[in-house]
């Protein structure tokens, strides 16, 4: 036997003697029997690209039978799986070898995670063989803070294990500045209230020698401060002065830098005692040498405090007009009026009191801190009293303590606060110890701060 190409196996491919020839009566004759074609080794293509499994199938001698596909975690897409017949299978030539090619692995559902709060988010992401991706927040007035506001890629999109799936998780509501309705009319601050989409409080009622009846002397929470939505301002509107004390019948006030004057002015009531309170800037080293004088609307002026410990100076003056006073000013005066050849600032607010006897208790304090503060002993119950202070190294907004009003504040370009406040209610007896205070954020400053009791 032996293989032939071209002769079908069964068949005689030769035989001996060869055909024709002339023998003896019972001579043998040999033959060559066909076994067919010599059989092929099928090639290994596994792992192989398509292309290159088909081409590797023709060089063989073989070829190309179907093309199936399947997904597989182990194969990357487009490279073949399996093959029939298997690698090393001897085939007659020509024998078609089929295969299975890879799409990759099997596609991933993205779970529906939206509204969850983000661990479970993410755990669910996790049992759906993905990954976590990136975190960012947002608010959202609609879904709870640490609850999902949306995710990418969307539920239901399909996506190859192991994906990452980014989320964005809610901080809750927008938060809201409460509005500075201080000093407002009651029916302004509420509308001021709503227009900023939050609600209305509890509204109490309060005497005041500095704000005028029906308008506000406080609100809580404080102005500026970050709230939820629809949060309730609570609301102290003052009643105007309590009966008989002193009142402050003209306010006027002037800032900037040299010698200040304030705007004419005009008092309705005999008697009226008029207190002037000045900061300004000094000297910024050496010995504090500077001093204000205070002087106008024909009267004798006298200091009844100043606080220098620290550099610049807050110091208050009074004088008693005995006859009502019509068209006048008043003017401050710095006995040092430069520093390194520039003009310095100082500011000016004088304050003519109706009902009033005359000046009670006063001090002064200085320091270095982030809170400027003062305490007095009450002279007499019924008294009204202000405060004047100087930052001088900052230029920044003072916070006064509760129960108080920032009156006046003067932020000096050349880097100076300069402020006066009260306290909202009036002296409740004889010896009580009043305080005045004014914050700062960090850091500490140095400051000085005079203020004294007007009495009825």
């Amino acid at each position: 036997n032996a293989n032939s190409a071209t002769v079908a196996a069964g068949l005689v491919i030769s035989q001996n003697p060869a055909a024709g020839a002339s023998v003896a009566p019972g001579s043998p004759v040999s033959l060559v029997v066909s076994l067919g074609p010599a059989l092929v080794a099928v090639p290994n293509v596994v792992n192989a690209t398509q292309a290159a499994a088909q081409a590797a199938i023709v060089a063989a001698g073989l070829t190309n039978g179907a093309v199936t596909n399947a997904n597989s975690a182990t194969v990357a897409a487009g490279l073949v799986i399996s093959q029939n017949p298997a690698a090393g299978a001897s085939v007659a030539p020509g024998s078609a070898v089929s295969l299975v090619v890879s799409l990759g692995p099997a596609l991933v559902a993205v779970p529906n995670v939206v509204n969850a709060t983000q661990a479970s988010a993410q755990a669910a992401i996790v049992a759906a063989g993905l990954t976590n991706g990136a975190v960012t927040n947002a608010n959202s007035a609609t879904v709870a803070a640490g609850s999902v506001i949306s995710q990418n890629p969307a539920a239901g999109a399909s996506v190859a294990p192991g994906s990452a799936v980014s989320l964005v998780v809610s901080l809750g509501p927008a938060l809201v500045a409460v509005p500075n309705v201080v000093n407002a009319t009651q029916a302004s601050a509420q509308a001021a209230i709503v227009a900023a989409g939050l609600t209305n409080g509890a509204v109490t009622n309060a005497n005041s020698a500095t704000v005028a009846a029906g308008s506000v002397i406080s609100e809580t929470p404080a102005a500026g401060s970050l709230v939820l939505p629809g949060s309730a301002v609570a609301l102290v509107v003052s009643l105007g002065p309590a009966a008989g004390s002193p009142t402050a019948e003209v306010t006027v006030f002037s800032d900037g830098v040299g010698t200040r004057t304030t705007a004419a002015f005009s008092t309705t009531t005999p008697g009226d005692i008029l207190v002037a309170f000045v900061g300004s800037d000094g000297p910024g080293t050496g010995v504090n040498n500077q001093n204000i004088t205070v002087s106008g609307a024909g009267l004798t002026w006298t200091r009844v405090q100043r606080a220098a410990t620290s550099l610049g100076v807050a110091e208050i003056w009074t004088a008693t007009a005995p006859t009502v006073l019509t068209g006048v000013t008043v003017t401050s005066t710095q006995s040092v009026v430069t520093v390194l050849g520039a003009p310095i600032n100082q500011s000016l607010l004088v304050v003519a009191f109706t009902n009033a006897s005359g000046i009670g208790a006063t001090t002064a304090a200085s320091a270095i801190s982030t809170n400027a503060t003062a305490s007095l002993v009450a002279q007499a119950a019924g008294s009204v009293v202000y405060g004047v202070g100087n930052d001088f190294d900052r230029a920044i907004t003072r916070t006064v303590g509760a129960g108080q009003t920032r009156i006046h504040q003067f932020l000096a370009p050349t880097g100076d606060t300069f402020w006066m406040q009260s306290l909202n209610a009036v002296t409740t007896a004889a010896g009580v110890t009043v305080t005045l205070n004014a914050t700062i954020p960090a850091p500490a400053d140095q400051w000085n701060l005079s203020i004294v009791e007007i009495k009825r």
